[in-house]
């Protein structure tokens, strides 16, 4: 008990920590921040639509265009539009990159030639990466100014629902500098969620550890949400664009890998509706998401998420319950997961305190994922030894119980031989005498060598007999 609370401690205070320096890291303003490129000129309007608009009405001056501040504007439209006036007041090239800093579904980058608008790049779900300009997990294009000139450009912005339109203007080498920084992090945490899949994978088939095997599985199903999420499948398949189907399929595994899990985790803690439950909401997640491949891919994305909710609820009702039973193992573990819980919760509180994403905030919740999953594991370890030390104690316990009663039988064995023995001797006691009193009758009577020999002989072996049942020699006392 007290190396169990002892883990107990240090579980705790080594998630404390981690989620101080995950929210530190995160909390730090990026070490390039972005500032005005000296010599350049940049005005930058906005119009919304509920439909894609066409070069003449982009053109039309009875559209509305409206100034655009700093600040990120989340509009709810399909259909967004952002117009840029670049001017290079310097006397040299200016090589710039246009980044919209928050992700949307399309990005596209309208160059106009003083008549009309015409699509030069695009990015996003629906493009391949290896037909963009910037091989990126953000929407970034390329714009080359000389010295003394201006250009016009729109950004048509389109999503399922609502569009952050938040551009920035960069200098290249400055973009360059922090798009390394990203896809840097994005690796590292991909590649980190990777290996503890495979450690987790090849340790539950290699040890026979089932509880392994299904936590793989689960680390396996973050890593393809946040791999999709953050848009590095597509820089990964450069020649393939997102399927809409492949969203509820991600939140799909989730579901289905977090059933499993917690389902095993919880053991006697859920109740028969709890597991009927999760059966339930697994067989309906893979159905929907077969349905998804037909259409209708993001309604049933938001099902799915509806059901991740109610997965949750379910989990933590199992929570209680172990927590009235005082069943530390599962306490443990969904301790382990509190920074990944802790870093969504922040996340919310902070999109309404300060919505623009600041350097390492868009991969806040990712760290607090990652940091969990380590957690998880070693708890997970943690748990199957002390398991195991509790069963080698168990049976070291029975095995002494078990001696204790085999040294109990012997010594009750011992004394019903001996209470046996008396008792035979006992019984034979009157025979011998006989047989010694009628040897005795013969050697005084018959003086035949033949009659002598048997005589001595049968003396003997009663005499044997007698030694064997404790007794004593006639001529001595009798027997005993």
């Amino acid at each position: 008990m007290r190396k169990s609370l002892s883990f107990t401690a240090v579980l705790v205070g080594t998630a404390i920590l981690g989620i101080a320096v995950i929210l530190a890291v995160t909390l730090i303003p990026s070490p390039v921040p972005s500032k005005p490129i000296p010599g350049l000129g940049v005005s930058v309007e906005y119009s919304v639509s509920d439909h894609r608009l066409s070069s003449a009405e982009l053109t039309d001056n009875a559209r509305v265009w409206r100034s655009l501040d700093g600040a990120p504007l989340t509009v709810p439209s399909q259909y967004a539009y952002a117009r840029f006036s670049l001017t290079n007041a310097g006397d040299s090239d200016m090589a710039l990159i246009v980044q919209n800093d928050t992700r949307n579904y399309y990005t596209s980058f309208l160059s106009f030639d003083g008549r009309v608008y015409t699509t030069r790049f695009r990015q996003g779900d629906p493009v391949p990466s290896g037909e963009s300009p910037l091989r990126h997990i953000r929407a970034a294009f390329p714009v080359s100014l000389p010295p003394g000139t201006s250009t016009q450009f729109v950004l048509e912005y389109m999503n399922e629902r609502d569009i952050v339109v938040d551009p920035d203007v960069r200098e290249a080498t400055q973009w360059f500098t922090e798009a390394g920084i990203e896809r840097d992090i994005v690796i590292f945490i991909s590649a980190s969620v990777l290996c503890l899949t495979l450690m987790n994978l090849i340790a539950g088939l290699a040890l026979f550890r089932p509880e392994l095997v299904r936590m793989s599985f689960l680390t396996f199903s973050l890593l393809f949400f946040f791999a999709r999420q953050s848009r590095l499948l597509l820089v990964i398949f450069s020649s393939q664009a997102y399927a809409p189907w492949l969203y509820p399929l991600s939140i799909a595994f989730e579901l289905v890998s977090a059933h499993i899990f917690f389902g095993y985790l919880m053991g006697e803690n859920f109740r028969p509706w709890q597991r009927w439950a999760y059966r339930i909401l697994s067989a309906l997640t893979v159905f929907l998401t077969a349905v998804s491949f037909f259409g209708a891919a993001y309604t049933v994305a938001d099902v799915l998420n509806v059901f991740a909710m109610i997965t949750l609820l379910i989990v933590l009702v199992g929570v209680l319950t172990a927590a009235r039973r005082r069943d530390a193992a599962v306490l443990q573990i969904m301790l382990a997961f509190a920074p990944w819980i802790l870093t969504m919760a922040v996340e919310i509180v902070i999109i309404y305190i300060k919505p623009r994403q600041i350097f390492l905030a868009d991969y806040r919740q990712a760290f607090g994922m990652l940091f969990s999953l380590i957690l998880v594991t070693v708890t997970s370890i943690r748990t199957r030894e002390r398991e195991a030390g509790e069963r080698i104690l168990r049976l070291g316990a029975e095995l002494a119980e078990a001696r204790r009663c085999q040294e109990a039988n012997e010594g009750k064995i011992r004394e019903e031989r001996v209470k046996y023995r008396s008792r035979l001797a006992a019984d034979c006691e009157a025979p011998l005498v006989g047989i010694f009193a009628a040897v005795g009758t013969l050697q005084r009577e018959y003086s035949d060598p033949g009659v002598v020999a048997a005589a001595d002989l049968i003396v003997t072996e009663a005499s044997r007999i007698g030694d064997a049942l404790g007794s004593r020699d006639p001529s001595k006392g009798g027997l005993a």
